[in-house]
């Protein structure tokens, strides 16, 4: 399969059909089971709309889930209307901005598709989702959300996950463990760190491949099974 051919395709067309929404979501790298972080707009209850960077866990590709901590004004606004867009990313500018609040209209893009609220302009991708049910539990909320529909503006669809990261800053530690073999100290400072994102990849990552690929990381540093 040409993937790249097949993602052309895609681009700038507004994806509903279940079948196509899995097929796409594939072609640009989500798995089920996936954890990533991404730009969540909702519709304020001010009348404007409000852009913060959330987890996202892909239960499938059609369904999502959202932990939503309290108090939040998102909070507030997904139960008002219970629609959002999910605005695929790895631009750390547009996380920092809307962390900050520091979006302005300008930076939002108003073509209309199925739930009324716009995407971010300079994103890779986004989905559409609404809230099929959720969970209200004491110091969060989690929402279960229904892939409406998504759009891939780019061959490259960049989204941030720490999946990517835990894997990557484990292999630089593990590269780095032989030159400090004869420093205790340091060798398990690098131990340590390995074992810190181990467990933020058992905790969100899918099996593929970033728990295989930590699990033999973790066996070349003789943590395997401690």
């Amino acid at each position: 399969m040409n993937t790249t051919y097949d993602l052309i395709e895609l681009i700038g067309k507004y994806v509903k059909v279940k079948e196509e929404i899995t097929r796409a979501l594939s072609l640009v790298g989500i798995k089920p089971g996936l954890h990533i972080e991404a730009i969540v707009t909702t519709k304020d209850y001010n009348g404007g709309y409000r852009s913060r960077p959330f987890g996202i866990r892909f239960k499938n590709y059609n369904t999502l889930e959202l932990k939503v901590y309290k108090p939040s004004r998102t909070l507030d606004n997904i139960i008002k209307y219970p629609f959002l867009s999910i605005n695929l990313t790895d631009d750390v500018e547009v996380f920092y901005k809307a962390l900050f609040n520091e979006l302005k209209r300008e930076d939002y893009d108003f073509t209309c598709y199925a739930i009324g609220i716009p995407s971010l302009r300079d994103i890779d991708a986004f989905i559409e989702a609404k809230v099929l049910n959720y969970i209200d539990y004491d110091e969060y909320v989690l929402f279960i959300l229904d892939v409406i529909g998504l759009l891939i503006r780019n061959v490259r669809v960049g989204f941030y996950t720490r999946c990517k990261h835990a894997v990557l800053e484990s292999l630089i530690h593990l590269t780095r463990m032989p030159i400090y073999a004869d420093d205790p100290t340091k060798l398990n400072k690098l131990l340590d760190l390995i074992k810190h994102y181990s467990d933020i990849v058992n905790r969100i990552c899918p099996n593929e491949p970033y728990k295989r690929i930590m699990n033999n990381i973790l066996s070349k540093a003789g943590l395997l099974g401690r």
